[in-house]
């Protein structure tokens, strides 16, 4: 029974995310068409340690010990992607939602220092080897994803709104907060201490080494491959789960 409430929320969630978008298509003016002529184009942006996409547009993300910010994309979509840096954050995103027949909308960035990853309606970000880094913040929301190769001392993830967030590699603390049919797969990340919540259809996979602080409610799952060491915590409620995968 709790598996058929999940996915009928799940569904009814994509189902309105699918008329929002549905409904931008048509009543947006600013429709870019791709003119087919891909072109490489540097921005001389720096001084940023965080990056925030919207706008169905796509990052590759990677450390390096320079400043680096590359538009991959149709000729003339150029123009409509824009790239600033606002309070130490680098912001990615386009003056409009909806595109035909692009053949590309990819942003390619380097960064000495990263303590954030945000993205949002229907933008994702990916990385180019692991990401490392004291603290990290990485939040998904509006159908955006998130991929990344991460070892932090801290590191809290966010996902709502249907989006989906894949980490993989190591972590300390790990805190992760899932609502609204959306997803955080951390199974390949190792992690020492984590908190987990999840809730309205959400789900979390985690792999914890000592702790495990686990919370799900309203249709919400949780999932562990590895019994932490030191102290187990759960509460379910509200057709919530948690279980460990066998």
């Amino acid at each position: 029974m709790i598996r058929i409430i999940i996915y009928l929320m799940k569904l009814i969630i994509a189902l309105l995310f699918a008329l929002f978008f549905s409904s931008c298509r048509y009543t947006n003016e600013r429709t870019i068409t791709g003119s087919g002529n891909v072109r490489v184009e540097t921005r001389n942006v720096t001084g940023f340690k965080g990056i925030n996409v919207s706008n169905a547009l796509e990052v590759e993300v990677e450390q390096g010990d320079a400043y680096q910010v590359v538009v991959e994309a149709d000729e003339n979509l150029l123009s409509h992607i824009i790239t600033r840096v606002e309070n130490g954050i680098l912001h990615i995103e386009a003056d409009s939602n909806t595109f035909r027949n692009i053949d590309a909308r990819k942003i390619k960035v380097k960064l000495p220092v990263i303590v954030s990853l945000e993205a949002s309606s229907a933008s994702k970000i990916t990385s180019i080897g692991t990401l490392i880094t004291e603290k990290l913040l990485v939040d998904a929301s509006s159908a955006a994803g998130i991929d990344i190769a991460v070892e932090a001392d801290e590191l809290t993830c966010n996902s709502s709104s249907a989006s989906s967030v894949d980490l993989k590699g190591k972590a300390l603390k790990f805190k992760a907060d899932s609502s609204s049919a959306s997803e955080i797969d951390a199974d390949q990340l190792l992690a020492n201490d984590v908190i987990a919540v999840a809730s309205s259809a959400a789900t979390i996979s985690a792999h914890p080494i000592l702790t495990l602080d686990a919370e799900a409610s309203s249709g919400g799952n949780i999932s562990y491959n590895n019994t932490p060491r030191n102290s187990l915590k759960q509460n379910a409620d509200s057709g919530g789960g948690i279980s460990k995968n066998e």
